[in-house]
Formats: C-alpha cells, sequence, structure tokens
C-alpha cells in the first residue's frame, strides 16, 4: 500500500499528532524572609510597655486620692457633729469643757476644728463624745494632754504618735520652741549617766511629752514619769527629779532636784542637760 501511494489512516493520525507535554511541577511562591526585629520595633514595644505602667501608676493614684476624700468627707462631718456637741454643752452650762479647751490652747474655732478633724480618725472621738456626757474635768484634760500639740509644721520636729498638730508659730512649737531639734533623748542620756543619776522622774503638766521624751532615754536608766497633780514622795536619796515649769504654771509644792522654766520640751531638756554640766 505504501508503494501504491496509499498512507494508512492510522499512520497519517500519528504523524500530524503531537507528543503529550509532560505536567510542569506548580512551582510555590518564594517564602518571604524572616524580618529581624529592627531598633524601631524594640522602641516601640518599649514605648508601650511604659504606657501600661503609666496608666497602672495613674489608676492607683486616682484610687487613692478617692479614698483621701471619703476620708476627708467623713473627718468632716463627725467634726461638725462633734462641733454640735460641744455647744450643746456649752448652752447646757458646761463651763467645764470651755475652759477645758481653753487651757489647752485650743480656743480658737479653726483650732477646735484641726483638733477635732485629727481625732476623727482615732477611736478616741467616741471617747470624747463620753466626756462631754460626763463632764469630768480630770479626764477631759488628760485627754487634750494626748492628743493637742501646738506644732511648728517643721518636717525635722516629728509629732509624737497620736498628738493632733495644731498649726503655731516655731516659737511657740511645744516640741521644738524655736531651738535646733536634736536627740534630746540621747544627749540628756549622756549627761544623766555621766552625773551618775540612774534613777529619774520627771515631773511637767505636759505628761504625754515627758513621756515621748522618757521613751529616747537609755535603758540604762530608769525614767518614770509623774503627773503634777499626784503627790509623789520624795524619800528616796537615789531618785533624781527634774521638773518641767511653764509659764504661768503654779509648782511651788512641788519637790525636785533640778526646776526648769521653759516653753517646750527641746527648751526644757537643753535647759536640764546645761544644769547637769553644770554641776
Amino acid at each position: 500500500m505504501r508503494q501504491m501511494g496509499v498512507r494508512r489512516l492510522d499512520a497519517k493520525k500519528a504523524s500530524h499528532s503531537r507528543p503529550a507535554q509532560a505536567s510542569r511541577p506548580v512551582k510555590a511562591p518564594p517564602a518571604s524572609p524572616s524580618r529581624a526585629p529592627s531598633s524601631t520595633d524594640d522602641a516601640r514595644t518599649q514605648h508601650e510597655a511604659e504606657l501600661l505602667r503609666e496608666i497602672a501608676a495613674l489608676k492607683q493614684v486616682n484610687q487613692r486620692l478617692k479614698e483621701e476624700a471619703d476620708e476627708a468627707r467623713s473627718s468632716a462631718g463627725q467634726a461638725t457633729m462633734a462641733l454640735q456637741a460641744i455647744q450643746e454643752s456649752v448652752d447646757e452650762g458646761g463651763g467645764v469643757v470651755l475652759r477645758a479647751f481653753q487651757e489647752w490652747g485650743v480656743g480658737e474655732r479653726n483650732q477646735l476644728i484641726t483638733w477635732l478633724e485629727g481625732i476623727s480618725k482615732t477611736p478616741r472621738l467616741s471617747e470624747f463624745f463620753s466626756l462631754l456626757k460626763v463632764g469630768h474635768s480630770g479626764l477631759l484634760s488628760k485627754l487634750l494632754d494626748e492628743t493637742v500639740l501646738a506644732h511648728c509644721g517643721e518636717e525635722r520636729c516629728q509629732i509624737p504618735a497620736g498628738m493632733v498638730s495644731i498649726p503655731s508659730p516655731r516659737e511657740e512649737c511645744e516640741l521644738c520652741g524655736g531651738v535646733e531639734v536634736e536627740a534630746w533623748g540621747t544627749l540628756l542620756s549622756e549627761a544623766l549617766l555621766l552625773s551618775g543619776h540612774r534613777k529619774v522622774v520627771f515631773r511637767g503638766r505636759r505628761v504625754s511629752l515627758l513621756r515621748h521624751l522618757a521613751r529616747n532615754i537609755d535603758s540604762r536608766i530608769s525614767v518614770q514619769v509623774v503627773p503634777l497633780t499626784v503627790n509623789f514622795p520624795a524619800d528616796d536619796s537615789a531618785v533624781w527629779v527634774a521638773l518641767w515649769r511653764r509659764s504661768g504654771e503654779e509648782a511651788g509644792l512641788v519637790e525636785a532636784d533640778c526646776r526648769v522654766k521653759a516653753a517646750s520640751l527641746g527648751q526644757w531638756a537643753q535647759r536640764v542637760i546645761y544644769r547637769l554640766e553644770e554641776d
């Protein structure tokens, strides 16, 4: 058939057919290379962390201010109630109350409010209300002695625990009286030890301040604080008695080895030390 010029159909078909192309594998897109964190990223992360810390700190400050505001409102309300109670007591003839406050230097209304706001934060406010009802001058005077303090406001002149500061000029401060604040307990201890005094009695009207000083006396010295209203027998020759007398106070019948007049605790301690050094 090939010789006769006849071609097979399948041969023709085979000659015209193209070989099938093999399927090409699909290439995955190239993975983007991982980018190392830059200094800009680090700075942004650090800035965000600082912002979070500042926000947390501001929240704490806000909460504290809210608590302080609530406490101030509560104290002001209690102080107002106490003022009304005092006024009612005075109106009913409670002159004992009024005299007690004037005697302890709380004669002005703003001073009284300051003191009431101070003790309203402590359990002593309920004690004060009870004393108002009873009208006991001795216990009221004791409460005022333990809580009232004319104070200069100086940071170095530290207020004893439990006392309420009544703002006063520096020379009228009951702690320093305008003199340089020093470790009076330490200095007085040294003078007492050098003088051979191991048993000491402090006497005076400001019992709470004398006790504050006594707590800072050397433990080798036995210290006792006795109010002027108490009869203290001076029958032990080994006991050395130091009296603190302030202006206007009568203490002529009080027996003492050292009698010092001073307006403040610091002045008294300094003058007692001077007397001991002279002797």
